[in-house]
């Protein structure tokens, strides 16, 4: 950082010079009707001069750190340098079009289908190829941000100080934005009221009440005795194994998260040893797998490299007594890639749910509901990205 504090000054004046060559060759955004509405919890700037400049007025947004962070109404043009999270919500509220520079490890993550990003590799494999790259939140490019003149830049919610810096160096608006937990509404809510979406965002947010309800109304009626107990492996590595607290699908399905009476902030992933599985001896456990799934062959590959799969965890010598393991009811899921997505939470839960309670969800159509869930949020170019994500990982199928 010190080094990027140094060399601000002879950044800028090389982007001044360079603004109007990049400038020329960017045409102004493009254009969408967006949405004028604004929340209850937002607050518009009174410049005095109400309806003679659209362009004058201004949203103040509250960001999802807390930043009090002013916006133009009528937002276009968008850096993000956040990552993977806002390019996703960007694309779930059709607003994409207003993306001038993001994320060029982005762009590689997405690259092919072989990768953990395999429904976004399905859904949107070339947004990104002609989106210049606006570096990270760590190490942003201020020449690719300053030249392609944005309205806001958005960036993670893990380095507001960051932020701070970048918009006092570039005086354009920066907001944290993230998602803070796998049912978190508020990355959709916030980048809703800035790029104009806020009714498909609400929309969204109604669609995944709707189906996580679906769930709840009958997990209410399961009786205490019959609750499941869970252990959700984030991290399935030797020497490495870590564990999430209150994983909202895990509970919204009905389970109970064995690590939830551990002292550990919501969205710490923290270090678990197998003895501490072996004693907490969870009926379920639900593998974030982080590999494509190849068979044996595959298998043999990921152990070798420090991996456990489910193979190895269900031949591993300390958990064979394990309810789970004794059972077979060890089961790969998506847990989160590059931060959460409501989209995933959303099909976890159902997915969860019929794992743990098949003879109460004898009649949910998991692999139907999920491919109609990631429609609904993507669009028909992700019909198929939810079967190409269980094929991936190999997750448990009933058709």
């Amino acid at each position: 950082m010190n080094k990027f504090l140094k060399n601000t000054i002879v950044i800028l004046l090389f982007v001044s010079l360079c603004v109007g060559v990049f400038g020329c060759a960017q045409n102004a955004g493009p254009s969408d009707e967006s949405s004028d509405a604004v929340s209850e919890d937002v607050t518009v700037t009174d410049d005095g001069n109400a309806g003679e400049d659209d362009e004058a007025d201004y949203i103040t947004i509250t960001d999802i750190v807390g930043r009090e962070v002013e916006v133009k109404k009528n937002v276009e043009r968008v850096v993000d340098i956040s990552g993977l999270e806002a390019i996703r919500v960007l694309y779930q509220l059709g607003a994409t079009d207003k993306l001038v520079a993001a994320p060029g490890n982005i762009k590689t993550m997405l690259s092919g289908e072989s990768s953990f990003f395999v429904s976004e590799s399905v859904i949107f494999p070339n947004l990104l190829d002609d989106i210049p790259d606006a570096g990270t939140g760590s190490e942003p490019n201020v020449q690719v941000i300053m030249a392609y003149e944005p309205d806001v830049i958005f960036a993670s919610w893990m380095i507001p100080d960051m932020a701070d810096t970048i918009q006092e160096q570039t005086s354009i608006p920066v907001v944290c934005i993230g998602d803070l937990g796998a049912m978190d509404y508020q990355i959709l809510r916030i980048v809703g009221q800035i790029v104009g979406k806020e009714e498909r965002a609400e929309r969204l947010i109604e669609y995944s009440e709707s189906k996580i309800q679906m769930v709840t109304d009958v997990v209410e009626n399961i009786p205490e005795e019959e609750r499941k107990t869970a252990f959700l492996w984030v991290f399935a590595q030797v020497g490495n194994s870590r564990t999430l607290v209150n994983y909202g699908p895990i509970n919204l399905a009905g389970g109970i998260n064995v690590a939830d009476n551990m002292d550990y902030g919501p969205f710490d992933a923290y270090e678990i040893s197998l003895e501490q599985i072996a004693v907490w001896n969870p009926d379920v456990i639900f593998l974030n797998s982080m590999n494509e799934y190849k068979g044996d062959a595959g298998d043999d590959e990921y152990e070798a490299a420090g991996h456990y799969t489910k193979r190895s965890i269900l031949r591993d010598p300390i958990l064979r007594e394990v309810t789970a393991v004794e059972n077979e009811d060890v089961h790969p899921v998506k847990v989160t890639a590059s931060g959460y997505d409501t989209t995933t939470g959303v099909t976890s839960t159902l997915y969860m749910a019929k794992i743990m309670y098949p003879d109460y969800f004898k009649d949910l159509d998991v692999d139907k509901e999920c491919n109609e869930i990631m429609i609904e949020f993507y669009g028909s170019e992700a019909d198929g990205a939810y079967d190409a994500l269980a094929t991936y990982m190999n997750m448990t199928r009933w058709n």
